[in-house]
């Protein structure tokens, strides 16, 4: 099925997403992104082996990268999984731009051009379907957690990827969902946020939840009237996980188990110690181990780590989720 695939030109983010169908969901596979055969020369681009290669799209020149930087607020938008008219507007008014002003449709009268008349356009339609389907599958992930949903979300905004890798879109216009099937029961907050854990604090709790934001996914920490007390009561009611449960046995011998820091919580600021003039950023981080997936207190991870390779990990998640370093909070 691939080799047919590859021989009928078809590309590789479409393919991908192919074998990872389920076959009982709606397939919607890419459409109109590989605009590169949208020509007037009718060559083929199939090789002498007879085996279709996929179709580079050259570099675009600095007017079109103008228009994308133009076309990245209201692509952020969409990657809600909404399909905002204005947003949506605003994109084929960019569009139209983009071609009228190609020099494919500037040729003198007669001249044929091998340049492809979609060049450098944005394939709105597709990148809305695939904004809303990878949306989709992530709420059912959270509803239903485990290796199956998880890799359901990864083969879409894979798709997604390989499309602004080939196509020279902004690396902003991709999804970055770094989700964990963590080894405990998690629970749905009022806004549909996946709730993690809970932390006891007086007669209270707070709440860590994790949630979508514009393409991205957002570890807080919470009160539990925030989060809703209805849906905070029905968690602790089951076996729910306790954020404070073992942070008194981690030490340093435990750094022969570390493997990576998967994410941290984004800081909200922290109480001043007013003798060191510092803060002491409330932060909780989501570590893999040898021995499975634990949740440390930053202070932990340092303690684990030293403060050195504390640091850089945490340097290296919070670019990644475009969240501000705990000591800057």
């Amino acid at each position: 099925v691939r080799t047919a695939a590859k021989k009928m030109q078809v590309d590789k983010g479409s393919i991908e997403q192919v074998k990872a169908w389920d076959g009982k969901t709606i397939l919607k596979v890419q459409e109109d992104v590989d605009m590169s055969n949208d020509d007037d020369s009718g060559e083929s681009d199939a090789d002498d082996s007879g085996e279709g290669k996929e179709n580079t799209v050259p570099l675009p020149p600095k007017w079109v990268t103008d228009v994308y930087k133009s076309a990245t607020p209201w692509l952020q938008i969409l990657k809600q999984g909404t399909q905002d008219e204005d947003a949506i507007k605003e994109v084929k008014k960019l569009n139209s731009f983009i071609e009228e002003n190609h020099p494919a449709n500037k040729k003198e009268p007669g001249e044929k051009s091998k340049a492809p008349k979609k060049q450098w356009q944005i394939p709105l339609d597709w990148f809305v379907m695939q904004y809303k389907d990878v949306n989709e599958q992530y709420d059912a992930f959270v509803s239903k957690p485990n290796d199956e949903t998880k890799k359901k979300v990864e083969s879409i905004y894979n798709n997604i990827h390989h499309c602004i890798e080939r196509d020279h879109f902004p690396q902003s216009w991709g999804v970055m969902f770094k989700m964990v099937v963590y080894p405990w029961n998690t629970g749905k907050a009022a806004d549909g946020s996946m709730i993690i854990g809970v932390r006891r604090t007086g007669a209270g709790h707070r709440v860590c939840v994790e949630t979508k934001e514009e393409g991205r996914l957002i570890r807080r920490i919470i009160s539990a009237s925030k989060a809703g007390f209805k849906q905070v009561k029905e968690y602790t009611a089951t076996e729910y996980f306790n954020l404070a449960g073992q942070q008194s046995k981690w030490t340093y011998e435990d750094r022969e188990k570390f493997e990576e820091v998967l994410w941290v919580t984004e800081a909200q600021g922290g109480i001043r110690n007013a003798a060191a003039n510092r803060r002491n950023p409330a932060v909780d981080c989501c570590v893999r181990m040898k021995d499975g997936i634990h949740i440390l207190t930053l202070s932990n991870l340092y303690k684990v780590l030293g403060n050195g390779n504390a640091k850089s990990e945490i340097i290296r998640v919070c670019d990644r989720d475009n969240i501000s370093y705990p000591w800057n909070a």
